[in-house]
């Protein structure tokens, strides 16, 4: 995809069915993030692909620069988070997209899952006795009503 297509998502966000946005992300420390982020490309990826536009709040507005500088949203940070968690392993892009703001807002594109649905192969963290973010063996999928996830 384009960067000039990709702008759009970062000047003027609209959560919709293949697009998703999230705060800033501590993929260094914060397991249960990781593990989040990869239940969410899972169920994108079953849905039939989209992306995830970082550096947003609730309210859709922009979160301002990179709450944690030293996290990295490359290809290599995502490829490892679904090698991780994700059964079988894909290739999503990550484009880095500059708003009208001036913030830098990292786009993680979610092909599609192909002929074999993406399951969770691995837990997340487990807090109280219950895993975090994504739970083994689990298929996700988007669900009809934009900004819910069902898992």
């Amino acid at each position: 995809m384009p960067t000039d297509e990709l702008q759009e998502f970062v000047d003027n966000p609209d959560e919709t069915l293949e697009t998703e946005y999230k705060s800033w992300l501590d993929l260094i420390n914060d397991t249960e993030a990781r593990a989040d982020l990869a239940r969410h490309i899972a169920a994108l990826a079953n849905f039939g692909g989209g992306r995830i536009v970082v550096g947003f709040t609730d309210a859709m507005t922009s979160a301002g620069a990179n709450s944690f500088p030293g996290v990295l949203y490359d290809r290599d940070t995502v490829s490892g988070i679904v090698k991780r968690y994700l059964e079988p392993p894909f290739q999503c892009t990550v484009r880095t997209v500059t708003s009208k703001l001036h913030v830098e807002h990292p786009i993680i594109i979610v092909p599609p899952h192909g002929a074999t649905p993406i399951c969770a192969k691995a837990s997340g963290p487990t807090v109280k006795g219950r895993p975090q973010g994504i739970v083994q063996g689990t298929y996700y999928h988007v669900s009809l009503v934009p900004r819910v996830l069902h898992f």
